[in-house]
């Protein structure tokens, strides 16, 4: 493993973060201390903090044995690191905690397919993106939507009559349903889909 120094000046406040690269069998290691520590990972010294201040860093998936030396006394734990969760290590006068703290899942690139489908009673004109439908009551529409966010309204066939305005995020390619009934918010389903309200 890299031995990585990272010594705190005088006044820092920022958090420190490595630059070790991202890969799938790594996971993400934050050690929050409230003194100076050395702190050590699997026997390596990893940095020596000066002052109070916090470490993000990236370590290979599974258990290892974290040593943290304050005031020339060595405190040890065992920490679990996932690819989906930052595991956590608080640095305390009293000793050490872990914790973890679940990380959102990576953005997939692709398409998503979506379906909008009309349960009111009167005729609605639906902005997606760039793209605009007339959509009669009863009727649906299969389409294919980049990931990503994308504006959204629903208004009257007439344009006169706004009743939702916001943008709908998809950020997985499994399959949504928007529900649409006039003068309602939209209704999503599917994973990794939300519609979220506002200009």
């Amino acid at each position: 493993m890299l031995t990585l120094l990272l010594p705190l000046a005088l006044g820092q406040e920022a958090p420190i973060e490595d630059e070790a690269p991202v890969s799938a069998d790594t996971g993400v290691v934050e050690f929050d201390s409230r003194l100076p520590a050395e702190i050590q990972l699997d026997g390596h010294t990893l940095a020596q903090l000066y002052q109070q201040g916090t470490l993000r860093t990236r370590a290979p998936t599974g258990t290892h044995e974290v040593v943290v030396l304050t005031n020339g006394r060595a405190r040890s734990l065992t920490l679990d690191v996932s690819r989906t969760a930052t595991a956590v290590v608080f640095i305390g006068r009293n000793g050490l905690t872990a914790s973890t703290r679940l990380e959102p899942l990576p953005e997939e690139a692709g398409e998503a397919p979506v379906e909008l489908r009309v349960l009111g009673h009167e005729e609605v004109l639906v902005t997606l993106g760039d793209r605009r439908f007339r959509m009669l009551p009863g009727s649906t529409k299969a389409l294919s939507v980049p990931l990503g966010r994308h504006e959204m309204s629903v208004k009257s066939a007439s344009g006169t009559v706004l009743w939702a305005k916001g943008h709908l995020e998809l950020t997985r390619t499994t399959p949504a349903v928007i529900q649409i009934t006039e003068g309602r918010m939209p209704e999503v389903s599917g994973a990794g889909t939300t519609f979220v309200a506002g200009s």
